[in-house]
């Protein structure tokens, strides 16, 4: 996905290295040249052909690659789906038929929360993109509508957004019906919007209720309303739990317990969390735990200041001004626990957003602790 990232980038006027695009490629020939069919690896052949997909994509297809895996005995759906891009670049879209001729959009419903990180939403949008390829305009319509469907529903993977918007891209160059136009009204009031791309945005009163929406455009016209909120200063997030446990804590450098919503200005202090895996069933992967600090809070990083990194119990750590978040997985049944150095910097009384986590690929695995005051003292 990198390399298919750095191309488009390139294609879009983007300065790209052009060591870093060939490095890339030179690894990918090799794991296509590596790559041995398998009925235990599963979707491994989609990686393949998304291999393929990437190098056809650079100018540098792979033909005997693609062709072996053309023929294998059990190609995947999703692989054909991919493996059909891949010949379409190449301008064998009649190929490319024959290897989707037959081949599913109707997807059965799975979470794949590791290795290709597939969804039937996923799957459908490689579906499409391999659509509008292929010039089969009219099948890839049918296909992007439940794509959107599904899209908005208002969580998705960053798998599903990705292939997702990059099909729809490619949709759009095909079927753009020309520039829009359109009338918006609100209380009375209307304001014409003019825009000659496919999408446009316009910002709306949020006080003012209804809209009315008249198209003057040739073509359709689709409206989505988008809304977003912050909370008010002192407005209370409730703790919540599914699956996972969280337990915060506030130390001193001398071991006590301290009390968020009474520190002194100048302590250090360190942040304790500990998560636990409560399910009792299910091993969990592709965890973020996200630690918010107050505004009156500063944390130390000791990495800047060469300390050595102890007890590593994750897989990556984002350190920025304002947070610190962990990446990592957590069997069934176990627990782990995460310490961040903190100093009350700031004399006030600032909200204390909650601590949260949550499955980066499963919406219904998450938790987050109650939000608070923190007040610094003098």
């Amino acid at each position: 996905m990198a390399g298919d990232f750095l191309l488009m980038a390139s294609r879009g006027g983007f300065s790209v290295s052009k060591g870093v695009i060939a490095s890339w490629a030179r690894y990918q020939k090799k794991a296509v040249q590596d790559y041995r069919s398998s009925d235990k690896i599963v979707l491994g052949d989609l990686e393949q052909a998304y291999r393929l997909y990437t190098l056809a994509l650079k100018g540098e297809p792979e033909s005997g690659a693609m062709n072996r895996l053309k023929e294998s005995e059990h190609l995947s759906s999703q692989a054909a789906w991919m493996l059909a891009s891949a010949y379409s670049i190449t301008g064998k879209k009649n190929v490319a038929k024959e290897i989707t001729n037959g081949k599913k959009v109707d997807f059965s419903e799975y979470s794949e929360t590791g290795r290709t990180f597939g969804s039937p939403v996923r799957d459908k949008a490689i579906a499409l993109g391999s659509s509008v390829l292929m010039d089969e305009i009219p099948q890839a319509l049918d296909i992007a509508q439940e794509v959107a469907r599904a899209m908005s529903d208002g969580w998705y993977t960053t798998q599903e957004a990705a292939f997702s918007s990059a099909a729809m891209n490619l949709l759009a160059g095909k079927v753009a019906t020309g520039p829009i136009s359109t009338e918006v009204t609100q209380t009375g009031s209307t304001t014409p919007v003019k825009s000659t791309k496919s999408v446009c945005n316009v910002q709306l009163d949020t006080e003012s209720g209804g809209v009315d929406i008249k198209n003057l455009s040739d073509g359709g016209i689709y409206a989505t309303l988008a809304t977003s909120t912050l909370p008010k200063s002192g407005e209370r997030t409730e703790a919540r739990s599914n699956g996972l446990s969280l337990d915060v804590n506030y130390i001193s450098r001398e071991g006590k317990v301290l009390n968020p919503a009474e520190i002194p200005q100048g302590t250090d202090f360190s942040v304790s969390i500990t998560v636990g895996n409560t399910s009792g069933i299910k091993d969990y992967t592709h965890l973020a735990l996200t630690e918010m600090v107050p505004s009156g809070w500063e944390i130390s990083n000791d990495r800047m200041y060469g300390a050595p990194v102890q007890d590593v119990t994750y897989d990556y750590q984002d350190i920025r001004d304002d947070r610190v978040i962990w990446f990592f997985d957590l069997p069934r049944g176990t627990a782990k626990t995460f310490k961040v150095n903190i100093r009350a910097s700031y004399e006030g009384e600032f909200n204390l957003p909650p601590v949260k986590c949550e499955a980066m690929y499963d919406s219904k695995v998450s938790a987050n602790t109650a939000s608070g005051t923190a007040k610094v003292s003098n």
